[in-house]
């Protein structure tokens, strides 16, 4: 078995179908590749309409109680028998017969990166990469032109295992914190140039969505791949994985200003008191990253506010 799908199942009865029908309709042998549904506690029509429309399919089922995706994903993976692993989710779908080119090249190297994809349809790309086998040990990951989304790679099952990579549960931004210690710690990376997945964005999902919760399970985020930058990431690399967190730190503050809660941005502030994590934001590759790390350490006890100002300086500015 080469492969792997895993599609973790949860209210998508309006998306299930294309999803599914999608990967099913491959000029493949389904010898070389199993789906895995992992039902999240559903609790719409979304697992029937798989069972009565692919009959034949072989498709497994898993159940569990409502624990988010990444248990489903962590729990889907439990069980694959492929030597790789697709992590697809449930409202998005790929291109017909796109295995037919990607299954021969699964083998020798730890993950199989998308260059490009179609959000809604339209095409959206990597630019400046080209299609190389490559060391990763942070040249990929720590230029910082890389998908989070987890779906945009296909990992080598065993290298998931040996490095002990799984999603954290129960928060959002999951593949935020997964997927730049997987890219980094990578041996190498095979970069795959075909548009072949694509990737619904939704009104009133969780990334168009702003809430207490993201704003918190950033902070989770961020604390977890500092500490991964610390033990883990070597010598001059570190500067560049930082430059992630930069990014990421911006994402907690533009969220928390979108939110206007004072209890969430005392916490905000709080946390970004923590010199070591701040500094990141002088590491960033983006000008105006460096320029608010700089303000930050000036005003450390209300970077919300330092970030608010300068956000609105630059709008109007542009304007």
């Amino acid at each position: 078995m080469l492969l792997s799908i895993i599609v973790p199942i949860y209210n998508v009865e309006q998306y299930i179908y294309k999803c599914i029908s999608s990967i099913v309709n491959q000029n493949v042998s389904s010898e070389l590749y199993e789906i895995i549904v992992v039902n999240d506690g559903t609790k719409d029509n979304s697992i029937n309409i798989i069972k009565n429309n692919f009959p034949s399919a072989g498709i497994i089922f898993i159940d569990q109680e409502n624990q988010g995706l990444s248990e489903a994903r962590n729990n889907g993976l439990k069980i694959s028998k492929g030597e790789y692993v697709w992590f697809i989710d449930s409202d998005d779908w790929i291109e017909n017969n796109a295995l037919k080119d990607i299954l021969p090249l699964l083998h020798n190297f730890d993950i199989l990166s998308f260059l490009s994809y179609y959000s809604n349809g339209k095409e959206e790309e990597i630019t400046n990469i080209e299609m190389q086998s490559l060391s990763s040990n942070g040249d990929y990951i720590c230029c910082n032109r890389f998908y989070h989304q987890a779906q945009l790679y296909i990992y080598k099952k065993h290298y998931l295992i040996d490095k002990k990579l799984h999603f954290c549960q129960g928060i959002y931004h999951e593949d935020s914190e997964f997927t730049p210690r997987a890219l980094y710690q990578a041996t190498n990376v095979y970069f795959y140039p075909k548009p072949v997945y694509h990737y619904l964005l939704r009104e009133n999902s969780i990334t168009t969505t702003t809430s207490a919760k993201r704003c918190y399970d950033l902070k989770h985020v961020i604390s977890n791949l500092y500490y991964f930058s610390e033990n883990s990431v070597m010598g001059i690399d570190r500067f560049g994985f930082k430059s992630i967190i930069a990014d990421l730190i911006c994402s907690l503050l533009e969220q928390n200003m979108d939110l206007n809660n004072n209890k969430v941005s005392a916490d905000v502030n709080l946390f970004l008191r923590n010199t070591n994590i701040r500094k990141c934001l002088k590491c960033s590759s983006k000008r105006t990253i460096r320029i608010l790390g700089v303000f930050s350490d000036l005003f450390p006890s209300n970077v919300t506010s330092v970030y608010s100002i300068l956000y609105k300086f630059k709008k109007k500015r542009n304007n």
